[in-house]
Parts: C-alpha cells; structure tokens; sequence
C-alpha cells in the first residue's frame, strides 16, 4: 500500500480528512503517523492551539511529539 511504499521510500506522508474514531484506528493499525482532520480539531486560532494538542493527546492515546504538531490553523497529528 501506498503506506508502506512510502516509508520504503522514506518520505513522510499525511493523511488528510480524518473525520471518525473508526477512519483513524484503521488508518493507525495501516501504519499512519501523520494525521489531519475533523476528527482532530476544527481550524482554530494560534492562541487556542497548546489547549487542543493536550485534549487530542488525551483522547488519541498519542504522545510522541513526532506523531503531534500544532498549527495556527487546525492540528496536524
């Protein structure tokens, strides 16, 4: 899959529009690290993003910084 090519290739790759629980469990179990979408965050402003990072850590599980970057316009897991 074009999961794995890509980490064969050692080229980062992110996967975009993640709107459910169930998208990302099975997107998590393919092998993603990089994540953005709905399910995550809404677009939020640069001064709300520290606070979004820290519920989506908790809800998600994930803790490597690697794996969650906060951006002025929504979050990028």
């Amino acid at each position: 899959n074009i999961i794995n090519m890509s980490e064969e290739l050692n080229i980062a790759t992110l996967t975009e529009g993640v709107e459910t629980a169930k998208q990302f469990e099975i997107l998590y179990a393919m092998g993603c690290k990089l994540y953005q979408g709905y399910y995550f965050s809404k677009p939020v402003p640069l001064e709300e993003r520290g606070i979004r990072c820290r519920r989506i850590r908790s809800r998600t599980g994930l803790t490597d910084m690697w794996s969650i970057r906060c951006r002025s316009t929504g979050v990028l897991i």
